[in-house]
């Protein structure tokens, strides 16, 4: 008998751990936890987490225990580091960190393999981590509004990016003509070239 208990806690342990990956437009349907008192009380259940606006400064270590985690908003959280825990989160595939205060994201992100949408606008990011070019599986990217100086060459590997915001941040007719030959098949939106260096 407790060999059988002892299985079965094995099967439903290591099926926690290999979590269904959803389909983008199958998460809309997924049920939203909006607090992190609520999701605590069933991690496992957690797919998506919603702390939108919640003055928080920094990320709670509690959302890392969410290892089934598939859709992360902290837009507009005050936040202005995002640890390299985010790691821990291999089934994430959106993210959300918009309108905060991040100045550059961690080399760790680069290991969120699942990641298909990544919203960074209206930051103060200053570059790219060249780590960003393993997110082989993103496909759009929102860094509107930031200070980059441009995209590291590593962004080529994102063959499967089809869209990427970058409106609102300087760049040149130059510098706008290299980050279109890093990404040939993707669509970059920005904004009108400046006379600048």
């Amino acid at each position: 008998m407790k060999l059988k208990t002892i299985i079965i806690s094995f099967l439903l342990y290591t099926t926690s751990l290999n979590a269904q990956l959803y389909k983008l437009s199958e998460l809309d349907t997924i049920k939203e936890f909006k607090s992190l008192e609520e999701a605590l009380k069933t991690p496992d259940a957690v797919i998506r987490l919603n702390l939108k606006g919640e003055k928080l400064k920094t990320v709670p270590k509690d959302v890392f225990l969410f290892k089934n985690l598939q859709e992360l908003n902290l837009k507009k959280t005050r936040i202005d580091i995002l640890p390299k825990e985010i790691s821990e989160l291999k089934n994430l595939q959106i993210l959300n960190i918009s309108k905060n205060q991040l100045i550059t994201l961690p080399v760790e992100i680069g290991e969120l393999i699942n990641l298909k949408i990544l919203r960074a606008s209206e930051n103060e990011l200053e570059y790219l981590p060249i780590e960003i070019g393993k997110l082989v599986e993103l496909r759009f990217m929102d860094i509107w509004s930031n200070n980059l100086s441009g995209l590291p060459d590593e962004i080529s590997n994102l063959k499967k990016l089809r869209k990427i915001d970058m409106r609102v941040i300087q760049y040149n007719e130059r510098d706008q003509t290299e980050m279109k030959e890093l990404l040939p098949n993707t669509e970059i939106l920005f904004s009108k070239s400046c006379n600048c260096d």
